[in-house]
């Protein structure tokens, strides 16, 4: 639609409008057309912002909470993911198969976090499914 076409629309409409509330009390006139003008205005599209993380994210004032990074090889990850991982494991390891032990594919760095590999990546994957399912069946369903 062109913009003329567009103002003669708009234009159509409210003379509609002006004519179908002049019957109204006058009140209830002026609350019916700002009601429709404050709804037509409220439309569009709002676009989400993507957010790019950069670091791992605070538990308490300390952010220690996670993955570092990835890389090609793995990962990069802060000691208390280390510790939630191993927790995983020793909740959840003998259920993999093959079974894995803490620290399964962890290697210390020199900056103090450690480094997973692609398959400690991956079995870190399975372990969160594994403990979501025992959730949901309760006493363990598929994986027992």
């Amino acid at each position: 639609m062109t913009n003329d076409k567009k103002n003669k629309s708009l234009i159509l409409i409210w003379s509609w409008l002006l004519k179908a509330t002049r019957k109204l009390p006058s009140v209830c006139a002026l609350a019916l057309i700002a009601a429709l003008s404050l709804s037509v205005a409220g439309c569009g599209h709002v676009t989400p912002v993507i957010e790019e993380f950069s670091e791992p994210s605070f538990v308490g004032n300390e952010r220690n909470s996670g993955v570092v990074q990835f890389t090609a090889d793995g990962a990069e990850v802060t000691p208390r993911a280390r510790d939630e991982y191993n927790h995983l494991i020793s909740e959840h390891g003998s259920k993999t198969v093959p079974p894995i032990t803490e620290d399964f594919g962890m290697t210390k760095m020199d900056n103090g976090n450690y480094k997973m590999t692609l398959e400690a990546v991956s079995r870190w994957k399975d372990l969160l499914i594994i403990r979501s399912r025992d959730r949901v069946d309760g006493a363990g369903g598929l994986f027992k």
